[in-house]
C-alpha cells in the first residue's frame, strides 16, 4: 500500500453493479489499494448480501480467475478503468462492473466501507435475472399458485427495495474485527 508522508492511505472507491437488473441494484465501496482480490471478493459478498455459496471470478485481459492474490491497486491502474465480478457464473445476472477513483483515505478510517446503495441484491439460488424477476412477480400477488412456497422460501421479511449502508458497515466491521483476532 501506498502512503505519503502526511497523507492518508492510497484507497479505491468502487460502484458496484449488477448487469440487466432494474430498477438498478448497485453499491458504492471503498478498499485499500492494496486489498487482494480474494479479499474483495469477501468485501462485496457482505455488501451484496451473498452467501459465498458458487464460484466467482474476476475475468481480466482474457484471462479467467488465477490472479486472486493481485492487488486491486495493481488490476485498476488508471481513473476510470473497471474489473468484472462474476459471481456464480453459471447464472446470468450475477455480473457487477467497478469504476475506480483512488484517492488518500483517511488515517483514522478504517477500510472496507460501504459509502451507499440501492435495492436488494437477488437472493442465491433464485435462477439469475429471469429467476429474480418471476420471483418478485410472484411476491406481488398472494394468489398466485406459487406464492407461499416463495414466500416461505425467501423470508416474510425480504423487501426488494430495503438496502442499509448501517447494516453492511456492521458487517463490514464484524469481519474485520474476527480477521484480527485470528491473525
Amino acid at each position: 500500500m501506498k502512503k505519503r508522508a502526511g497523507m492518508g492511505q492510497e484507497v479505491c472507491q468502487l460502484k458496484v453493479t449488477l448487469r440487466g437488473i432494474r430498477p438498478p441494484i448497485w453499491r458504492g465501496v471503498v478498499v485499500r489499494a492494496d486489498t487482494t482480490l480474494t479479499r474483495l471478493h469477501r468485501v462485496l459478498q457482505t455488501a451484496m448480501g451473498w452467501q459465498d455459496s458458487h464460484m466467482h471470478e474476476f475475468p481480466h485481459r482474457g484471462s479467467a480467475s488465477g490472479r486472486t492474490q493481485c492487488r486491486i491497486g495493481d488490476v485498476l491502474t488508471e481513473i476510470g478503468s473497471s474489473l468484472t465480478y462474476t459471481y456464480d457464473p453459471g447464472m446470468a445476472g450475477s455480473t457487477a462492473s467497478f469504476w475506480e477513483r483512488r484517492f488518500c483515505g483517511s488515517d483514522d478510517t478504517e477500510y472496507p466501507v460501504c459509502l451507499d446503495g440501492r435495492q436488494a441484491c437477488p437472493p442465491e439460488d433464485c435462477g439469475g435475472v429471469p429467476g429474480y424477476y418471476d420471483l418478485l412477480e410472484v411476491l406481488q400477488n398472494p394468489a398466485d399458485e406459487r406464492y407461499e412456497e416463495m414466500r416461505k422460501w425467501i423470508g416474510e421479511d425480504f423487501d426488494p427495495r430495503a438496502f442499509s449502508v448501517e447494516a453492511v458497515n456492521r458487517q463490514l466491521r464484524s469481519g474485520r474485527a474476527r480477521r484480527r483476532s485470528s491473525t
